[in-house]
């Protein structure tokens, strides 16, 4: 089993509504980044709050009995480990860079607790503070 020492997880609710999250069509999803420390290896996964099938392996709707990964998915759990780090890290920047939604954030956990939360809004009032020198 696993035993995850950092989860960093890309929230997208720019359309959710918690009235019509599970099967109406207005979901949040989100990409979880999570270190092993027994296997030194980052493991990502992909969630929503939806009902209906949804792959954590691509992140999309779908069932995975039809799916050509099928096999290569069943053999290694829920987890799937990252295959460049580099390319990880390109991600998270990005996905921070282009978030133009204030609903968007980042959550970070270590040892369970999550520590620090990233929103668009908040980081551009701290940064122009920053500026300023407040």
């Amino acid at each position: 089993m696993y035993n995850f020492v950092v989860k960093i997880r890309l929230v997208d609710e720019s359309n959710f509504d918690p009235n019509r999250c599970a099967n109406g069509g207005a979901y949040a999803f989100w990409k979880t980044f999570a270190f092993d420390i027994k296997t030194k290896r980052w493991y990502y996964w992909y969630g929503t709050t939806s009902d209906f099938d949804y792959c954590p392996r691509f992140g999309d709707f779908g069932d995975c009995q039809n799916c050509r990964f099928r096999q290569q998915c069943e053999a290694v759990d829920w987890a799937y480990p990252v295959r460049d780090i580099n390319t990880m890290r390109e991600e998270i920047i990005n996905w921070l860079n282009d978030s133009d939604n204030i609903n968007d954030y980042v959550e970070v956990a270590r040892g369970g607790n999550i520590t620090y939360w990233y929103n668009e809004e908040l980081y551009q009032k701290a940064k122009a503070e920053k500026e300023v020198g407040v």
